[in-house]
Formats: structure tokens, C-alpha cells, sequence
């Protein structure tokens, strides 16, 4: 990160371990999935621009950043869906057992 003339890196990495850990817990369980998807979606956005910048290098550090690039692209193209429709039927929190029946139901 120094290379691409970044400074105050620790607190960066600190930032990115919170946004990458909290963000895959909450995708994956369901858990506020909404908001986790956005704030990935903007942080895959930066990291790729800013980091995985191929089109300004040559030879094998171009190859290697162009695949992280598009990567972090494809990432990136699953996230909205996910802001927008919501995590979808088996996520934590969007079940709620009925009483009457004992049967498992949605909250909508």
C-alpha cells in the first residue's frame, strides 16, 4: 500500500480486517445484510480503483491486479442485488415461529 503512495496504513488495514470480517459474517448469516452489502459494495469500489489500478502497469504486476480488478468487479455485481431484494428466506432474523401451528413463517 505504501507503493501506491498510501499513508497512515495500519489504521487503513484496520478499517478494511472490521469492513471484510463483519461484512462476510453478516452476508452470510443474513444479519443486517442490507447495509453490509452497501458498504462493500462502496468499499470494493475504492479498493479496486485505488489498489488493483492495471491499467497503469505493465508485464505480470498488470495480469495479477487486472484479475484482482475483475474479481472485486464481480464481487461488486452481486452486491446490489442483495441491497436491494434482501438476503432472502433463510437469513437470521427474517423468521419468527408461529404459535398457532409450531411452522416456521416469514415476518412479511
Amino acid at each position: 500500500m505504501h507503493a501506491k503512495g498510501m499513508t497512515m496504513i495500519t489504521p487503513l488495514l484496520a478499517i478494511a480486517l472490521v469492513i471484510e470480517a463483519v461484512g462476510s459474517f453478516c452476508l452470510i448469516t443474513g444479519y443486517r445484510s442490507r447495509t453490509a452489502a452497501t458498504v462493500m459494495f462502496f468499499y470494493l469500489g475504492i479498493v479496486s480503483v485505488r489498489l488493483h489500478a492495471f491499467w497503469s502497469q505493465s508485464g505480470n504486476a498488470a495480469a495479477t491486479n487486472e484479475t484482482e480488478f475483475f474479481k472485486n468487479l464481480g464481487m461488486m455485481g452481486c452486491l446490489p442485488m442483495i441491497s436491494i431484494y434482501g438476503p432472502g428466506l433463510w437469513a437470521l432474523g427474517e423468521f419468527e415461529i408461529s404459535s398457532d401451528l409450531g411452522k416456521v413463517g416469514t415476518r412479511f
